[in-house]
């Protein structure tokens, strides 16, 4: 269960999506908007970026990958029902984007085999 420190911030975005989906705070939908822009920036950046690939080389988390999944379908969920159409499109590029990088990530630290 150590893992959960390292995904703390997931869970925390997470629990955010479902409390502005819901509750239709405003202030929170712009939050919830925002982090939702600067991350999927960020997750192109990284992808066509191949030097931050090998940067990130050591850096795979324990988090376990059933967990994020987890996460990312949940947003997608929540979002896709309380009508959000575009922020849930946009989470599933970004779940996608972050599965493709951890494979990328996990291949390069993994040594070839003969």
């Amino acid at each position: 269960m150590y893992w959960i420190k390292n995904a703390i911030v997931d869970i925390i975005v997470t629990i955010t999506i479902i409390i502005a989906a819901i509750a239709h705070v405003e202030w929170l939908e712009y939050v919830v908007t925002g982090y939702t822009i600067v991350l999927l920036l960020a997750k192109i950046i990284i992808i066509s970026m191949n030097q931050m690939q090998t940067l990130m080389k050591g850096r795979i988390t324990d988090v376990p990958e059933w967990a994020s999944h987890m996460l990312y379908a949940t947003n997608v969920i929540v979002l896709a029902i309380f009508n959000w159409p575009v922020t849930a499109a946009l989470w599933l590029v970004i779940w996608l984007m972050s599965y493709l990088n951890y494979k990328r990530v996990r291949a390069k630290k993994t040594p070839a085999k003969a």
